[in-house]
């Protein structure tokens, strides 16, 4: 990537990745230690990258970084919410890896709500309402703007050189682009990354970064309730794959033309790829307000990074 966001179209992806791209990365995972950041684990390091992922479960952690091995991997107990606990899994990254370099970083950690959002909760219209939590959000959003931030400072650490890599990729939601009933909390935290994704592709060419938003439908992992899964699959619905996540994730890590995209995993069902770029972030009407209003904003403000 070498200049400006430009909307070039959608991103093809049928082409075959050659994941020997990834040999000698180094890759940070937050979410790690199992479901979707596990694959992107496992996955990096089969291509040759050496990973370094946290997770607030401790031994999940530790026995993935046992089974793969420290000479691969380097796992970091943290929880998202706290930027001390994610400057400690950088400097791990920097410090541990053989290339003492951060290249590609997947802001995966993530929660959901099975059932009662407080956001939602109707009390006695007499009485004082409660509190809600906003658990969701300081993970979901707050937890991946720290980063996000941390990511743009160790990529700079390192000179932007063709092997090397600056790929931050959003952990989002399919829940990011549609009317989510069963929680607001949910529905706020993967809107709200996805805006910021819209944000930083204008800007991050300035750093040779690049960006992208994962968006999974609906996958059997740890985040979801057995009441959530049993509904799903009660009304017949199919789902995803954590493979696929890893095959989204690699076609955008293996060609540095791609940013600024959202891509979704679905079931294999819709697209035999099990993922599809979703080509609805940019108004391609020419004549709408919002095409006009996009380029007005950029014009007024600029994309100077400052």
């Amino acid at each position: 990537m070498s200049g400006p966001y430009a909307y070039e179209g959608q991103v093809d992806c049928s082409v075959a990745v050659d994941r020997t791209q990834c040999k000698g990365k180094s890759v940070v995972v937050t979410g790690g230690a199992q479901g979707i950041g596990e694959a992107y684990v496992r996955g990096f390091v089969s291509a040759g990258a050496f990973v370094t992922f946290c997770d607030i479960n401790e031994e999940q952690g530790r026995k993935l970084a046992d089974e793969l091995g420290p000479e691969h991997v380097c796992f970091v107990k943290a929880d998202t919410r706290s930027w001390e606990d994610q400057t400690r899994m950088f400097e791990a990254a920097v410090t541990k890896s053989p290339y003492r370099s951060v290249d590609i970083v997947i802001a995966n950690a993530g929660v959901g709500r099975g059932s009662g959002d407080p956001m939602m909760a109707l009390e006695d219209p007499n009485t004082i309402p409660t509190k809600p939590s906003m658990h969701i959000i300081d993970i979901n959003l707050i937890g991946v703007m720290y980063s996000l931030k941390l990511a743009i400072h160790y990529f700079r650490r390192s000179p932007s050189s063709e092997d090397r890599d600056r790929l931050f990729i959003f952990g989002g939601s399919i829940a990011g682009f549609v009317d989510n009933l069963s929680s607001w909390e949910y529905s706020t935290s993967k809107f709200g990354l996805r805006g910021l994704m819209r944000t930083v592709r204008r800007q991050c060419y300035h750093q040779a970064i690049r960006v992208a938003y994962i968006a999974p439908s609906y996958i059997r992992t740890v985040i979801q309730s057995q009441e959530v899964y049993e509904s799903i699959r009660a009304k017949g619905l199919d789902f995803a794959t954590t493979e696929s996540c890893l095959a989204a994730v690699m076609r955008i890590a293996c060609d540095k033309r791609i940013n600024g995209h959202s891509f979704a995993i679905v079931p294999e069902s819709v697209a035999k790829e099990g993922f599809i770029d979703l080509d609805e972030d940019d108004f391609e009407d020419q004549a709408s307000y919002l095409f006009k209003f996009q380029n007005d904003v950029v014009k007024l403000r600029g994309d100077a990074w400052t």
